[in-house]
């Protein structure tokens, strides 16, 4: 029998910890649009984000020829300038999609132009936070899951607050604000935390 590394099966167990956390932070609000606000609305929650989701895995998918170089640690400072990259094409996907949006719900989906406007909100949001994902497959490669599995617990309880206080008073856009800016606050803590590594 071959020795067993006890360093990557720890690691192992956190990421586990870690994807555990981070399914938690994607899923919870779903369960959240129902008890506050009712199925009808969940279904109008549901359908703004699609599309964005979608568009979400496309532009990750550009990083893939770069996920090789993350293991090495001299390549955190180009992070920085790879991150404005991504973010110059986030903002041309999210640009498309509000401008094309209108036109789209009116023929795929006619019974929701309601959501419209709030799936316009959710792709600004949430496609100008992709580049964050950069920096946290980085620390995936430098095994910083502690980094990752902090993050996301302060985009979680950041976004779980948020809808507490604002749903009862804004309704379904109070809800999609509060995820969008546990986005931010989960991205930039990952930024600072880059940025120290940096300096070191």
């Amino acid at each position: 029998k071959g020795d067993v590394d006890q360093t990557n099966i720890a690691y192992g167990k956190r990421l586990s910890v870690s994807s555990g956390v981070s399914g938690l932070s994607n899923n919870y609000d779903k369960l959240l649009v129902g008890q506050f606000l009712g199925f009808a609305e969940l279904a109008t929650y549901n359908i703004a984000f699609l599309i964005p989701e979608q568009i979400k895995v496309v532009v990750t998918s550009f990083m893939i020829p770069y996920l090789p170089q993350f293991s090495k640690t001299d390549y955190r400072a180009k992070l920085i300038g790879l991150f404005g990259k991504f973010l110059v094409v986030s903002c041309i996907f999210a640009g498309c999609y509000i401008f094309i949006s209108p036109y789209f719900f009116e023929f795929f989906f006619p019974k929701y132009t309601e959501a419209v406007f709030l799936t316009q909100v959710v792709a600004a949001g949430l496609l100008l936070a992709v580049p964050f994902i950069i920096i946290e497959t980085y620390f995936k490669a430098q095994e910083g899951d502690q980094v990752i599995l902090i993050s996301t617990l302060v985009g979680l309880i950041v976004s779980i607050l948020g809808i507490f206080a604002l749903a009862p008073i804004y309704g379904i856009m109070g809800i999609v604000v509060s995820k969008i800016v546990s986005y931010y606050c989960q991205g930039f803590f990952l930024l600072f935390k880059l940025l120290n590594k940096v300096k070191d």
